[in-house]
Parts: C-alpha cells; sequence; structure tokens
C-alpha cells in the first residue's frame, strides 16, 4: 500500500497565489517593459491572473458570512488602488497614463451578483426594500456610465475614483460579464468550464487578424486550475492579498523611474 497521500486538488490560498504570481510577472511586463525589454512571455503568463481572481470572487461571495463587509472591502481598494492610479501617473511621467485597478472589475461584479440576489430574494419574499436596493444596484452603474461616457472631463475622473464605470474598468464590460456568469453557473461546473472556454478562446481569432483581442486568449489556460478548485479556504493571509495589489504596483513604478533616470 502507497503511503503518498492522494491529490485533493487546489485550494485557495494555493490558487490565490497562483494568480498573485501571475499578476506579478503581468505588471512586470506592463510597467518596467516601459524601460526595460521584458519578454512577452511574462504577458502572456499574466493572462491566468485576472479570471482567476474573478473565480475566487464568485466563491468568496457565495461563502462569504458577511457579504456587505466583503464588498466594502473591494470598493475601499478600489477606491485606495485609483488614488495611487493618479498619484503614480502625476510624479511619473514615464508611465504615460498607466492605469490598472482589478479591484474596481471585482467590485463591480460583487455589487451586480449581490443586486441581482436581493431582486430575486426580495420578490420572493414580498420585500419590496429589498427589490428596490437590487434594482438600483443595477441600474446606478449603467447610469452613472451613460453620464460620464467616455467624456474624459474632471467630473469623468471623480466619479471613476469613487464609483467604477462598467465600461472603464480593467477588462471592462467583458469581464464583468465574465465574473456575473461563473457566479450564477455555481456548483455547474461543465457549464461553466464550456462557457469559460467559449469566452477565452473569442479573443483567439481577432488576435489572428488584429491588435484586438492580444493576447487575452491565453487566459484558456486558467481553466484547468479552477477545476482543480476542491472548494477548501487553505491558509488565511487576507489581508495579505489585499495588500500585496497596491504595494507591488508602487515598488514596480518606483523601479521603473530610478531606471528611466539611469545613463544609457
Amino acid at each position: 500500500m502507497s503511503d503518498s497521500m492522494p491529490f485533493r486538488g487546489i485550494n485557495g490560498f494555493q490558487l490565490k497565489t497562483l494568480a498573485l504570481i501571475s499578476m506579478t510577472a503581468d505588471h512586470i511586463y506592463l510597467i518596467l517593459g516601459r524601460v526595460l525589454a521584458v519578454p512577452a512571455l511574462f504577458n502572456l503568463f499574466g493572462r491566468l491572473s485576472a479570471p482567476i481572481f474573478i473565480f475566487i470572487l464568485c466563491e468568496g461571495l457565495r461563502h462569504t458570512k458577511n457579504r456587505r463587509i466583503y464588498i466594502f472591502r473591494l470598493y475601499v481598494f478600489s477606491v485606495i488602488t485609483e488614488f495611487l492610479m493618479i498619484v503614480i501617473n502625476a510624479l511619473a511621467p514615464v508611465m504615460g497614463g498607466f492605469h490598472i485597478n482589478i479591484f474596481s472589475t471585482l467590485f463591480l461584479i460583487a455589487l451586480l451578483a449581490d443586486s441581482t440576489d436581493k431582486i430575486v430574494t426580495g420578490s420572493v419574499s414580498a420585500d419590496p426594500k429589498r427589490t428596490l436596493q437590487g434594482f438600483l444596484g443595477i441600474i446606478m452603474p449603467f447610469v452613472l456610465q451613460g453620464i460620464f461616457s467616455y467624456s474624459g472631463g474632471i467630473w469623468t475622473s471623480i466619479v471613476r475614483i469613487f464609483f467604477p464605470l462598467p465600461f472603464m474598468t480593467e477588462g471592462g464590460i467583458y469581464f464583468v460579464g465574465l465574473g456575473l456568469a461563473l457566479y450564477f453557473c455555481g456548483k455547474q461546473k461543465k457549464a461553466a468550464a464550456v462557457f469559460y472556454s467559449l469566452f477565452s478562446l473569442m479573443f483567439l481569432l481577432p488576435s489572428m487578424v488584429s491588435a484586438f483581442g492580444g493576447r487575452q486568449w491565453a487566459m484558456v489556460f486558467a481553466l484547468p486550475f479552477m477545476l482543480l478548485y476542491n472548494g477548501e479556504r487553505g491558509r488565511g493571509l487576507k489581508y495579505f492579498f489585499y495588500l500585496y495589489y497596491p504595494l507591488h504596483i508602487v515598488l514596480l513604478s518606483a523601479a521603473a523611474c530610478c531606471i528611466s533616470l539611469m545613463p544609457r
């Protein structure tokens, strides 16, 4: 009899760690690539990060003990990161209008998913207040998007800080839609896998004939890791993942600035 432990899949901590490593590689390409020759492989590997973080978000929404605090935490870090983007672009011209903020995407997915749940539960329990909250949660992001759609004015920048706009978050409406689909697929793994595969490959043909789509099709390689998820939380370090995001952006941006100032 073998003494080796059977493989039990990947827990949440391991999945988040993989996404974090992938994200860091991608941001090395995006940030340090402005001043150094960073291999495109970093960007290709980086395509795994956003969908895995979205997948983890959906799992978190379904199992968190306090959904309100969970969503509020995402909102706070979204605002922090937006302010950070403004500061970095103001102090570091080499960044040239650089902008990333996965927290804004995650917050918007969580808000829309939770609002939809409120409409359903409010209708079933005949709770008009809860139903109204759900409708407002869904409508408001798109109303604000319509009002400030790509105007580029100061008010758009201010609104974008305090309330993510569906078409202007990282990944845009594509990633928001992906997140909602994965959330409502729930435990229907086969349906989620088919949808995710088609969604990923949707970027393949355009990337072959034009610049649209880029390397985003490579996100399909995140699917096996999602399917290996065993539903276990794993180790803690919750706030490590939250804090790592803004801190690593600052460090990489500072490194890019220092490299740009070096004589060549």
